[in-house]
């Protein structure tokens, strides 16, 4: 979280850099904000819809929801990688050829 916090601010600063690409943080921010555009003039404390077991979601409940989905994606596909180099290390045995 703290690397995205950082990415944002280096994206707000050089976002009018022509060569200058922006971060996943940049996308995740815009995104929250066109939902929460969508809603112009409501509380944050409104309902947004109930879900399936008749729990209210408010407005501020699914932003953060929109905000995490992609977060939680990226962390979960971070643990199932495997660096390939540290698992042949690990795997390969050691041979001596003689001279």
């Amino acid at each position: 979280m703290i690397v995205m916090r950082n990415n944002l601010y280096k994206d707000l600063y050089r976002k009018n850099e022509s060569d200058y690409l922006l971060s996943d943080a940049y996308d995740l921010v815009q995104e929250c904000a066109l939902f929460l555009c969508e809603h112009f003039g409501k509380k944050l404390s409104d309902v947004h819809h109930i879900d399936k077991k008749g729990k209210k979601i408010t407005i501020e409940m699914q932003a953060i929801r929109i905000m995490m989905k992609p977060i939680n994606r990226q962390a979960r596909r971070a643990r199932k990688e495997i660096c390939l180099d540290l698992l042949m290390e690990k795997n390969t045995p050691i041979v001596e050829i003689p001279v």
